[in-house]
């Protein structure tokens, strides 16, 4: 059998969430970040928040006829449903984990994707050539049959997308304890939408103050290791968060580092676990926030 011109992969560190009830986008749309889309629609970015503006669940939504799907990290599931159980008081809302599988498949459209219980395309986690689409758990043994008309991406090329997406990834970049404004990208949040938990925070630290630190993008023509940071005078002021090899001996990722060490072009050296030096160059994190009165 002759190979199909498309990648795909399984997207194990996400799950769908479906949203339905007829009061689904008032509720959900008074407690998040940003506007939720209309029917039929791409993904957009969006975020739970606690009252002092840090990230309790991250998820991308799209909107169906009758349903809103929302991809959150697989281990975010159930902090996602606490969210909506929280603030739940009597509206008509349901929060259901259907069973299958995710994947992501880039390049050509195979007709089979047809067969997916839902797909959307762009995938803009990992790029405009992208879709992604969920295959209920009776049909995910045949539809992986037909993806063996494709070519199967690794690791290394799906992070490597996500990475220059500009998308932090919850447990390696970010965690519970994050504040959204540090993390967060130009499209994670409307400042026309109205209030939600944690906006007034935010707002704050947008248009009258300042953030200590934030997650850059860095390059290195070294291949970076995830233990590496750079303490200054005992005090701590960048640690590599994502990373991954290039394939020329280099890599790219992202860290998070001090503003006064994260200035775009600032070259820093820093130690691994083992003592070994490393050095890198701070550069853009694609839509990243920069926020503070000084920028």
């Amino acid at each position: 059998m002759s190979k199909l011109n498309f990648n795909w992969f399984p997207d194990q560190d996400w799950a769908l969430v479906t949203v339905t009830g007829s009061d689904r986008k008032d509720f959900l749309g008074r407690l998040t970040t940003n506007k939720l889309p209309g029917s039929e629609s791409p993904l957009v970015h969006n975020f739970f928040l606690s009252v002092n503006a840090r990230v309790e669940a991250e998820f991308w939504v799209s909107a169906r006829e009758d349903r809103l799907l929302l991809l959150t990290p697989a281990e975010q599931v159930q902090a996602l449903k606490s969210c909506i159980d929280r603030y739940h008081f009597g509206e008509k809302v349901k929060a259901e984990e259907p069973s299958g599988e995710l994947f992501v498949i880039q390049g050509e459209r195979p007709d089979f994707l047809e067969t997916a219980s839902y797909e959307l395309h762009p995938d803009p986690r990992y790029g405009e050539d992208c879709y992604w689409c969920f295959v209920a758990e009776e049909q995910v043994e045949s539809f992986r049959q037909k993806l063996t008309q494709g070519n199967p991406w690794d690791l290394r090329e799906s992070e490597l997308r996500r990475i220059k997406m500009g998308r932090p990834k919850f447990g390696v970049d970010y965690d519970s304890e994050s504040l959204f404004v540090e993390i967060a990208q130009q499209e994670d949040f409307s400042e026309t939408k109205g209030c939600y938990p944690g906006q007034e925070i935010v707002a704050r630290v947008l248009h009258r103050g300042r953030l200590n630190r934030h997650l850059r993008g860095f390059e290195s023509a070294q291949e970076i290791p995830s233990s590496w940071f750079l303490k200054i005078d005992g005090k701590e002021v960048a640690r590599v968060k994502s990373t991954i090899p290039t394939g020329d001996g280099g890599s790219i990722g992202y860290l998070m580092v001090r503003r006064e060490y994260g200035q775009e072009g600032q070259p820093l050296t820093g130690s691994d676990e083992n003592g070994r030096e490393w050095t890198l160059t701070v550069v853009p994190r694609q839509g990243e926030v920069l926020t503070g009165t000084e920028e």
